[in-house]
């Protein structure tokens, strides 16, 4: 059985978009730790996390800390607050397509190709 990061990701790599709903900032962590000990952010070249509905943060561990703490041993870059999921404005991404992400100065950009 072929497998998903295998067989699409590694030439490409992955963009991942995220997004939480009512979940603490150890929440995330768990979950986030889960994909990365289940090899899913192999061949990960970004991750963008939406802006999060009713997120609270665990004492002083904020968003932030969580995502230095699973992304940056892998240098793989991410972006937070971005214009995703459960809060407007919400950008419209596609599954499974090509993908350049542009970020400087505190504005980004995203620009989708298909084959």
């Amino acid at each position: 059985m072929e497998n998903y990061l295998d067989t699409y990701t590694e030439n490409e790599g992955t963009i991942w978009y995220l997004e939480s709903v009512d979940m603490s900032a150890a929440e995330i962590y768990r979950a986030l730790w889960q994909m990365k000990a289940n090899g899913w952010f192999k061949n990960t070249n970004g991750v963008l996390i939406g802006r999060l509905s009713g997120y609270t943060p665990t004492k002083d561990y904020q968003l932030k800390d969580v995502l230095i703490d699973i992304f940056s041993k892998e240098n793989i870059s991410f972006i937070y607050d971005v214009d995703t999921g459960h809060l407007p404005p919400q950008l419209t991404l596609v599954n499974g397509a090509l993908a350049q992400v542009f970020y400087e100065k505190g504005a980004g950009k995203i620009d989708i190709h298909f084959k």
